[in-house]
């Protein structure tokens, strides 16, 4: 049987869709109208941490509102993104991400998958990562260091900052990608590593330009290129050395709770991108050997989905284990 609502109804309904459509835009509007925290998966006083707060002091003017650093650190900063997993999507609960979030996603257990548990807001920074060897090594550049080492397998080994960091991986990637045989030594931290090439117990490391740049002026390092593609700050990318489709930097992020509106991550967005633009900011950074980043949610949510496909094949490819 058919029924048809009273003429009175539907004027009621009517009134109230019409309602409910500049209610939507008005809070959109509104946001935000508290203060945001920036969930921060390290220790303060370390280089993420500082991006952080630099970020969360500059980005308070656009928004409006202070935001506030809450450090996590914990699990390889895997603390701080299940804590944002488990907050209220509302655009008041945010997360410096890095790299190691979709090193995380690609293990063959993830803890979460940062395709489907987060939402991607905004690259912030990157900072390219530097091969160098200690200058006793008869190599100049990345194509003569990979020579050397085929014509050598297994009898080079390299340095990085643990088991599942991003230049354990990147090394296995390239080292899968043009045939070499290295050896991984993990260290506790950068100074380490850094300080065992330049003794020459390690023929081979990686770290940011920041770290490197002032050992290689002063002769105690040989920078040989970057993990990018493309050049930086006097330093051959990845495409000069020979080796294309390869392009794997350090960098950092905005991420939120999977189900935060997209009128309130398009806010975030362009409060972010604001900063990042900023004079000021890009030269900040500069001084860092670093570059800021800026557009829409979807260009950060592609790094992350590219990231998280490339290590979960390596990693499965290679059998990998990190506990």
């Amino acid at each position: 049987m058919e029924t048809s609502l009273h003429p009175a109804c539907r004027t009621v309904c009517g009134v109230l869709v019409a309602l409910a459509c500049l209610v939507a835009p008005a809070l959109a509007q509104n946001f935000p109208v508290k203060p945001l925290r920036m969930l921060v998966g390290f220790a303060a006083g370390g280089s993420i941490d500082a991006t952080g707060r630099y970020y969360a002091q500059r980005v308070s003017a656009p928004l409006g509102q202070t935001v506030v650093i809450e450090n996590r650190p914990g699990a390889a900063a895997q603390l701080a993104v299940q804590q944002l997993i488990a907050a209220a999507p509302d655009g008041y609960n945010i997360l410096l991400m890095t790299a190691g979030t979709t090193i995380a996603s690609a293990k063959a257990q993830p803890p979460f998958d940062v395709r489907r548990d987060i939402r991607p807001v905004a690259g912030l920074v990157v900072g390219p990562l530097a091969f160098y060897v200690n200058p006793a090594l008869p190599v100049r550049t990345l194509g003569e260091f990979i020579a050397y080492a085929k014509a050598r397998p297994g009898q080079l080994n390299y340095a990085s900052s643990g088991m599942g960091s991003l230049q354990n991986l990147i090394f296995e990637l390239l080292s899968q990608r043009v045939g070499m045989q290295l050896v991984h030594v993990p260290f506790k931290g950068s100074g380490d590593s850094v300080t065992a090439v330049i003794g020459n117990q390690i023929h081979i490391g990686m770290d940011t330009l920041s770290i490197t740049r002032g050992q290689a002026d002063g002769g105690k390092l040989r920078l040989l290129a970057l993990t990018t593609a493309r050049s930086f700050d006097g330093v051959p990318g990845m495409s000069e050395a020979g080796i294309s489709a390869f392009d794997f930097p350090s960098w950092s992020g905005i991420g939120a709770p999977a189900r935060t509106p997209k009128n309130v991550v398009d806010a975030l967005n362009a409060a972010f991108n604001a900063v990042s633009n900023d004079a000021e900011s890009k030269a900040h950074f500069a001084k860092l050997s670093q570059y800021t980043l800026s557009g829409p949610p979807e260009d950060f949510g592609r790094v992350l989905a590219n990231e998280t496909e490339v290590w979960s094949k390596l990693i499965q490819s290679l059998n990998m284990k990190f506990e």
